[in-house]
């Protein structure tokens, strides 16, 4: 299998650009968690292509190839403040005059700056234009393909305690990555190398 990952899709349900449209047309205010905030953005265009390039080049890779996330190339991150401001006054009114902003405090686990690959993910040049492979050492994706076997069976016989297990072993796989040695029986006091 592979994964696209996006940024936010203006125009999308849900994304930033709908819910400050939808503020904006109720006369404000626009909310926005922190003033400091920078996230990533594409259109719906360009999501849509990212899948399809992904897809078309899945089809055509070796299996052994080592990334399985499709990523977009979206520049650089934007300011949410100025993203509001501007939608505002594209709407023919003034930030802060006819349409207030209001800051309501980042929510707990929200990120001030998104980030777009984690530290244990590399990026892979794919001969693509604007589109990257990810490469992980997360987990092995055949521990993936195990254990999205055993939570469709579980899923299939409505087996929640089932279906929890096979979760588990996703993070037993990756706690198992992270520290390979995990289980080995500790030396003692003198006891040779």
């Amino acid at each position: 299998f592979i994964a696209v990952r996006f940024g936010n899709v203006f125009g999308s349900n849900g994304s930033v650009a709908t819910i400050f449209q939808a503020q904006i047309e109720a006369g404000g205010p626009v909310t926005i968690t922190d003033r400091r905030m920078t996230r990533y953005f594409m259109t719906v265009a360009e999501a849509v292509d990212l899948v399809i390039m992904s897809a078309a080049d899945a089809a055509s890779r070796q299996s052994g190839d080592d990334y399985a996330v499709y990523m977009l190339d979206m520049g650089k991150p934007v300011p949410i403040l100025e993203v509001a401001e501007t939608m505002i006054r594209l709407s023919g009114k003034s930030p802060y005059k006819d349409i207030a902003i209001r800051f309501t405090g980042i929510r707990p686990g929200e990120k001030l700056h998104e980030t777009l690959h984690g530290e244990d993910e590399e990026l892979v040049e794919l001969g693509i234009s604007k589109v990257f492979g990810l490469s992980t050492d997360v987990v092995e994706w055949s521990d993936v393909q195990v254990a999205l076997t055993a939570l469709q069976q579980s899923a299939k016989n409505q087996d929640k305690a089932a279906a929890l297990a096979a979760l588990a072993s996703l993070d037993r796989a990756k706690k198992a990555r992270e520290s390979p040695h995990q289980g080995a029986i500790p030396k003692t006091a003198g006891q040779a190398s």
